[in-house]
């Protein structure tokens, strides 16, 4: 709900409400391409180093509730980046 006001809303605040969203939903794209053992599009681990580090920030004194997860996306973001680094290499 949270999110979904911040959508209608428009504002700066509401921007920054679908961060949270946003790096889910990218951290859960990251996850199923890894396990399929296929790389993403850059875009997404961009989109979810970007909107993790901001929601990071603004959910620090909960910062317990998403432990687990910080290791895993910097790992999965990595990942990525790296094989779509090494595709684009011009012999």
């Amino acid at each position: 709900m949270f999110a979904g006001a911040g959508v209608v809303s428009g504002s700066a605040s509401g921007i920054l409400a679908i961060t949270p969203l946003l790096a889910w939903v990218s951290l859960g794209v990251m996850t199923v391409r890894w396990v399929q053992g296929r790389r993403c599009y850059w875009l997404w681990p961009a989109i979810g180093f970007i909107t993790g580090a901001v929601s990071a920030v603004m959910f620090a004194p909960v910062f317990f509730f998403y432990i687990s997860a910080v290791p895993l996306a910097v790992y999965l973001v990595f990942w990525h980046l790296r094989g779509n680094m090494r595709s684009i290499d011009v012999a």
